[in-house]
């Protein structure tokens, strides 16, 4: 698929979560091995999935045929075409099939590749990237529908299905969650000032649609504290550097599945008067271009350049001046960070919010066949 393609089927997906979309789960049940595989397994998992009040069927055909409602599928043919079927693949759906080279890309393959299902309006698929033969244990388990249907995202129920993925690759949107009914809560305190000493806040759980067990606090991407008393909720700032953090509060449900969500808050911290300030002069830039930047942070020692958690540059001193290739960071919008070594602390400036441009491809390369290649045999 081209670059285009694989962000459109992302924004779909994502556009999934928490929609608990309606529909039926469907099972293909036919004479070749790749369904007769697993198929022992399908009623099964309908009555697991019936049980909490979703629909699955068994269908006599490789795909549901004139189907508006595919809520997701498990498949077994070598090759198909899901756009004959005449059939609607309902965002955030899982649909795969067992096959021999579902997974393998870049060569000529004789059997159709996972990422078609993608290309339909499916959040995800599978497909192995050598021979497998046609076990069990090395694709899903039609229960990944179940694993789904409660809750999990998309990559935790394909590994709960799955007991050897050795050959596997999985395609898709590994976070997408449209069965998941999150946690939510809401703060007392207002973060977006300049924060000193020990801070109070309260945490309000009660308006959530689901009961929060604990919530996780995670300062710049590290887990920094984890309460189950919400009604009187103590930050030291002390214990944290000065200057820009990211603040994000997890409430975590009580439930099996531990269903989570997050909330965000930026703050500055300034208890030893430590900063640091990042400049650009643009905001929009060619990717090749090099990107220009500028650095101050009294007393520091070293700054660096930071793109997430990746340091692009180091120098010497409180000052400096840089030069970032942006093939470094990729096309769309970025965001850079600087980080001063002040008196052995590391002190952030707030982020830097850039967009580098250039073209996003419409066009698919095509596959390249090493020289003497051989695709091999797709019978099980």
């Amino acid at each position: 698929m081209s670059e285009r393609e694989a962000l459109d089927y992302l924004e779909v997906s994502v556009r999934a979560d928490h929609s608990h979309p309606q529909g039926v789960f469907y099972f293909s049940r036919t004479s070749n091995v790749r369904t007769t595989t697993r198929m022992a397994s399908f009623q099964p998992a309908i009555d697991e999935l019936g049980a909490m009040g979703f629909t699955g069927k068994i269908v006599e055909t490789v795909m549901p045929m004139k189907k508006d409602n595919v809520l997701g599928a498990t498949l077994g043919v070598g090759k198909l075409n899901w756009k004959s079927s005449q059939s609607k693949i309902i965002p955030g759906a899982i649909v795969e099939h067992l096959t021999s080279f579902g997974g393998k890309f870049g060569v000529k393959n004789s059997q159709t590749n996972a990422s078609h299902f993608l290309e339909y309006g499916a959040a995800g698929s599978s497909g192995t990237v050598v021979e497998p033969y046609a076990l069990q244990a090395k694709f899903p388990h039609p229960r990944i529908h179940v694993h789904y249907a409660r809750g999990c995202s998309l990559a935790e129920a394909f590994y709960q299905s799955v007991q050897g993925p050795f050959q596997l690759l999985i395609l898709g949107d590994a976070l997408c969650r449209p069965f998941e009914t999150p946690p939510q809560l809401t703060v007392s305190q207002d973060f977006s000032k300049r924060l000193s000493g020990k801070v109070g806040y309260k945490i309000e759980t009660d308006d959530s649609p689901v009961p929060v067990g604990s919530v996780q606090t995670y300062m710049d991407g590290r887990l920094f504290s984890q309460v189950t008393d919400f009604g009187n909720v103590t930050l030291d700032t002390t214990k944290i550097p000065d200057g820009y953090h990211e603040m994000r509060l997890v409430a975590i449900g009580r439930g099996a599945i531990q269903s989570r969500s997050t909330k965000i808050f930026e703050m500055e911290i300034d208890n030893l008067g430590q900063s640091v300030v990042l400049n650009c002069d643009r905001q929009e830039i060619p990717v090749g271009s090099p990107l220009e930047l500028s650095v101050q942070a009294t007393d520091a020692e070293s700054v660096s350049i930071y793109f997430n958690t990746r340091r692009l540059a180091k120098s010497d001193g409180e000052k400096a001046e840089f030069k970032i290739d942006t093939n470094q960071l990729g096309r769309g919008t970025v965001q850079l960070q600087a980080i001063a070594t002040i008196a052995g602390s590391e002190v952030r400036s707030r982020p830097l919010q850039l967009v580098i441009t250039g073209d996003i491809s419409r066009q698919i390369s095509p596959p390249t066949l090493p020289e003497g290649n051989k695709t091999g045999s797709s019978k099980k």
